[in-house]
């Protein structure tokens, strides 16, 4: 009997818990979800991808998104936003410590590149950080802003946490580390909030740069940006009718981490950002291209094809008639911006659902909802306000006036008489 209890117990337990782990696994699964319409880009030679356009809110293609890679170089989006929080107009100099290029904290550097003892303006250091992806300025300006690199890692772990990048964990300034791991999800956030700032925009929309010669090193070091969607150069299947409109961000590319790219372009009112990781090299006759910048290319020219569509704030949406009025309409107005994305040319159908109006309404009232939706499951909605003020007088219906008033006068007369006649026949 003692035995059967133990072995319910134990079954109830072992249920417990696979069914609480299957729950979990669901939920991380839906969050993980991919979101792929029909008509959208194959990415087959990047293992995560997501597209997002930041003034709808909208995430227009999502592979992967939580799921952890290395960030190789993209790491220096954030060694970049901790420079800039220490030093916002990059006004200093800073001289290049023998830590920044040892091998314990910097394995791997370009045949050409900074020396110890070199005098550098950190504007310049940060310009060949991001645009030449630098591996010893990411170690030269993490001891600019805090002496070693211990502390600054510390600072880039907090940082991220700080901004919600739940899915991140930084082990170096550079990204050549192999216990780095980092999500196209958070890769997002991170270069969201980077890109708010002026100074990093323009310095990761920069093609080319260069660091003059010094005392120490004799020859200047001239180099190009990394982003060949930004800059496509001489090759092809670089080229698109909006490299121009690309601003930045930053690759990133490890045996390990695979081909990573993280970007953003601008066309008209709309900004799509992009994240792609885990690409390869790929054969396309007879020359090696990178899939990193194919797939983005591919995610851009998807994004194309939508433009923003809605209500701007303060804008009439619709009138609205009032309760007992056959005149009188009230113009209704939404106080926030309310704007979906759709395919060009496709018309949006907005849902309104009104409250019952009386004969009297107050500007700002709120008397209604607006509802749109888009084709990614977004569903977006905003009180319906009032525009004005308006009050409907009480007034007769239209038929009683003229004749209409004497035909219920004789009608009234008429009644009165045929009771008066009732009750006479009741008294006898």
């Amino acid at each position: 009997m003692q035995y059967n209890k133990r072995l319910t117990a134990l079954l109830l337990v072992l249920f417990i818990l696979f069914t609480a782990g299957t729950a979990f696994a669901s939920s991380e699964e839906a969050e993980n979800a991919d979101i792929i319409l029909p008509d959208a880009p194959t990415l087959p030679d990047v293992e995560m991808a997501l597209l997002y356009e930041e003034s709808t809110d909208t995430i227009l293609y999502a592979m992967n998104p939580l799921t952890h890679n290395e960030p190789a170089s993209m790491t220096k989006v954030m060694t970049a936003l901790l420079v800039l929080e220490y030093d916002p107009d990059l006004s200093g100099t800073y001289t290049v410590p023998a830590d920044a290029v040892a091998p314990q904290y910097c394995s791997w550097m370009e045949r050409v590149h900074l020396l110890v003892g070199e005098e550098l303006k950190v504007r310049d250091l940060m310009e060949y950080l991001l645009v030449a992806s630098g591996n010893e300025a990411a170690t030269t300006l993490a001891m600019y802003v805090t002496g070693n690199i211990p502390a600054f890692v510390k600072k880039m772990n907090e940082k991220a946490l700080e901004l919600g990048m739940l899915n991140t964990h930084y082990a170096d300034p550079h990204g050549l580390s192999t216990h780095s791991s980092i999500s196209a999800e958070d890769m997002l956030i991170l270069s969201r909030h980077a890109m708010q700032n002026p100074l990093f925009r323009e310095l990761v929309a920069t093609k080319s740069g260069r660091l003059p010669a010094n005392s120490i090193r004799k020859e200047a070091i001239t180099y190009n940006t990394t982003n060949r969607v930004m800059s496509p150069r001489s090759t092809p299947a670089y080229m698109t009718n909006f490299s121009d409109d690309v601003i930045g961000i930053k690759t990133g590319s490890t045996r390990d981490a695979g081909y990573n790219l993280s970007a953003c372009m601008v066309k008209g009112d709309l900004t799509f950002y992009s994240v792609v990781m885990q690409g390869r090299e790929v054969e396309r006759r007879g020359s090696t291209l990178y899939s990193h910048y194919l797939s983005t290319i591919e995610l851009f020219r998807y994004a194309q094809g939508f433009e923003k569509t809605g209500f701007t704030a303060g804008s009439e949406v619709l009138k609205a008639p009032m309760q007992d009025s056959r005149v009188a309409d009230l113009p209704l107005t939404i106080d926030e911006d309310l704007f979906i994305l759709v395919k060009e040319g496709e018309r949006v159908f907005a849902e309104t659902h009104l409250e019952p109006i009386g004969r009297r309404v107050e500007a700002g009232q709120i008397v209604g909802m607006l509802t749109l939706r888009d084709a990614f499951g977004n569903v977006r909605e905003t009180p319906l306000v009032a525009m004005e003020s308006i009050a409907v007088p009480f007034t007769l219906p239209p038929y009683v006036s003229g004749a209409g008033c004497v035909l219920v006068f004789v009608a009234f007369v008429m009644l009165r008489k045929r009771e008066k006649n009732t009750k006479k026949k009741a008294e006898i």
